[in-house]
C-alpha cells in the first residue's frame, strides 16, 4: 500500500528558482517526510526535514556522502535486526569495497577522458538519480537497494575506464618497443 505524499505546509517557496523546480523540490521534501516516519534500525538523518530549497542545497554534501558511500564501514559488521539483515550487511561490505574502488576509477576516468560524451551521459544521469534517492530515502537498506541499478552503471563505467586506459597503455608500450627496434 502506498502512502500518499502530501506537500509540506511549512515549505517556503524560493524566489530565485523557477516555480516548477521549486514545486518538484517540495515534492522530494514531502517524500522524505514520508520516509522519516518509518521506523527502522538502518535509518540515517531521519530527523532532518527540508522546509526550502536552501535546506536541500545545504544538505547536499551529506547526501553525496550517504548516496555514494553508504553503508559505511562501521555498519558492515554490526548486527542487523534479523539474521538475514546481518548476512546482508556482510555481503554489502564486499560490494562496497568494489564500489569505492570503481568510484575512484570513475573520478580518475572523468579527468582523463573528459571529452568522451558517453562518460558524461552515464555519469550525470546516474549521479542525479542516486542523489535524488539520497535526498529522499532515510533508510540505508532501502537506499542501497533503490540506487543499485544506477550504482551498477557507475561501477561498470569505472572498470571500463580502467580497461580502456590499460589497453591504451599496452598499445603505447608496443609502439615504443617497435620504435626502439627500428
Amino acid at each position: 500500500m502506498t502512502v500518499p505524499i502530501q506537500i509540506n505546509p511549512n515549505w517556503t517557496n524560493t524566489n530565485w528558482l523557477p516555480s516548477l523546480l521549486d514545486q518538484k523540490l517540495a515534492g522530494v521534501a514531502a517524500a522524505r517526510d514520508t520516509y522519516t516516519k518509518t521506523a527502522g534500525n538502518g535509518n540515517i538523518d531521519d530527523t532532518i526535514t527540508f522546509h526550502s530549497a536552501r535546506d536541500m542545497f545545504l544538505y547536499l554534501p551529506r547526501a553525496i556522502e550517504i548516496g555514494f558511500l553508504s553503508p559505511f564501514p562501521r555498519q558492515w559488521f554490526e548486527s542487523g535486526s534479523t539474521s538475514y539483515n546481518t548476512l546482508f550487511r556482510r555481503v554489502s561490505a564486499m560490494e562496497m569495497i568494489i564500489t569505492y574502488l570503481s568510484e575512484l576509477l570513475l573520478v580518475w576516468g572523468v579527468i582523463k577522458f573528459w571529452r568522451r560524451s558517453e562518460i558524461w551521459v552515464i555519469s550525470i544521469s546516474s549521479i542525479t538519480m542516486i542523489m535524488l534517492y539520497a535526498l529522499t530515502i532515510t533508510n540505508i537498506g532501502t537506499l542501497y537497494r533503490e540506487r543499485w541499478g544506477y550504482m551498477v552503471l557507475l561501477i561498470t563505467l569505472g572498470f571500463a575506464i580502467l580497461l580502456k586506459s590499460h589497453s591504451q597503455n599496452k598499445t603505447k608500450t608496443k609502439q615504443q618497443i617497435i620504435a626502439k627496434s627500428d
